[in-house]
């Protein structure tokens, strides 16, 4: 939801004098390919110059903890605004123009008119299935390191997932076994999940809400025929209930073993 402000930034004042410069610091395993941040960086049609701060050098330097986080950097080299977080583009945008005419640049544009979509309603955080970040198990919380199988349960309370058949937990992410399900029990209007396809290509996962297969009313902008295709690393968008958010029930059945589950995130 921030990059389109920032690309759009770029376009109207980069020969103003403006630079970006988008860290890319991972948070996930698979985000320290070079190829995936290329992929990423085709994807979203960036194009100012983009580092990969695997080692969080750069990260650490800002004593960073955000993602996003925007730092404006005057002509100086001085810091002179941080946000951090989405929000807050009109600010941000005038701040920019106010630090060009600050170094001599003639700024007639005005604001952009691109709408702010953070989310303004309470919705279930962001959800990892790693045992490093995993908290919102139900009833325990955090399942640890283990590969096992686990008994799914339908009566879970707001804002937990359960696991049913097979799955190996590890730190990173978690990694279906035979008879892989999820459910959980999630307040959104979006729904989304980072996922690998692994060892699998194109691996198949069904999306079922409220015990019904997903359609056009409901599904994701990845889900097809009630189904998304796992075609590589990336953010899958599950659920889109069209702006009408509310309390449902993700059931998750994953056709194939091997896919990573790293986290969701919701909108």
């Amino acid at each position: 939801r921030t990059l389109p402000h920032v690309t759009s930034w770029y376009d109207k004042y980069k020969d103003k004098g403006f630079v970006v410069i988008g860290v890319h610091t991972p948070e996930f395993q698979f985000e320290h390919d070079t190829n995936n941040v290329l992929n990423a960086i085709k994807m979203y049609n960036i194009h100012y110059p983009v580092p990969q701060d695997n080692n969080y050098a750069i990260w650490n330097s800002y004593s960073n903890q955000y993602w996003p986080a925007e730092y404006l950097i005057d002509a100086n080299g001085n810091v002179r605004r941080t946000h951090f977080g989405e929000g807050e583009y009109d600010q941000t945008e005038m701040a920019i123009q106010a630090l060009l005419k600050e170094k001599g640049a003639k700024v007639t544009s005005s604001l952009d008119k691109m709408p702010d979509q953070t989310p303004r309603i309470q919705l279930s955080p962001e959800t990892y299935l790693g045992s490093s970040r995993m908290q919102y198990y139900y009833p325990n919380g955090n399942t640890g390191n283990v590969n096992q199988n686990f008994t799914l349960s339908d009566n879970l309370s707001q804002d937990s997932f359960s696991l049913g058949g097979e799955w190996n937990i590890i730190s990173d992410n978690a990694v279906t076994g035979k008879n892989a399900v999820l459910n959980y029990n999630f307040s959104a209007d979006k729904v989304f999940l980072v996922l690998r396809p692994g060892s699998s290509k194109n691996a198949k996962v069904k999306v079922i809400l409220d015990g019904k297969l997903v359609d056009s009313s409901n599904a994701g902008s990845d889900v097809q025929n009630g189904e998304v295709t796992i075609d590589s690393d990336r953010l899958y968008n599950l659920i889109d209930l069209k702006g009408n958010p509310g309390n449902h029930i993700l059931k998750l059945e994953f056709e194939d073993i091997g896919i990573e589950v790293f986290a969701f995130t919701f909108g």
